[in-house]
């Protein structure tokens, strides 16, 4: 046999012999020691703290804009007290049915001259009912 051969097949013999070995080595001791073990566990438990940290801090600056929305500002002034009587009179609701038209409200009503005035000439008009509505099914509730 020529010598280039034999040196090549020696090669290889070696090759497939020492290449196992060598893994064998490397995967037994490239193992991080306990110290760098330990090291590595604390790395990412304050990893995830920090970012559970975060989270928690983003949520609560959004409950704190949320809750900024719903502040009253100086600028808005509180609804004078015959605004309120109004809307309450407004919001008198018969418990018996559904709502009818608002309630006038007539300073001199109180006057019995008025009511049997007003009743005599027939003039008394029939609340006008809203029809019922109709239920809506496609509104999205996801937000």
């Amino acid at each position: 046999m020529l010598l280039i051969v034999q040196i090549l097949l020696y090669g290889l013999i070696a090759c497939i012999v020492f290449i196992p070995l060598a893994r064998w080595f490397w995967k037994r001791w490239d193992r991080p020691d306990k110290l760098t073990r330990q090291a590595i566990e604390e790395h990412r438990l304050t990893k995830e703290e920090e970012i559970l940290w975060k989270e928690r801090a983003e949520e609560l600056e959004a409950i704190r804009k949320e809750q900024g929305k719903w502040v009253r500002s100086p600028e808005v002034k509180a609804p004078s007290e015959d605004t309120k009587s109004l809307a309450l009179g407004v919001l008198d609701i018969d418990r018996t049915g559904p709502p009818g038209p608002p309630k006038l409200h007539h300073p001199t009503a109180d006057n019995a001259d008025t009511a049997t005035t007003s009743d005599a000439a027939g003039t008394a008009e029939t609340p006008v009912q809203p029809e019922p509505a109709e239920p809506v099914d496609d509104i999205d509730l996801d937000f």
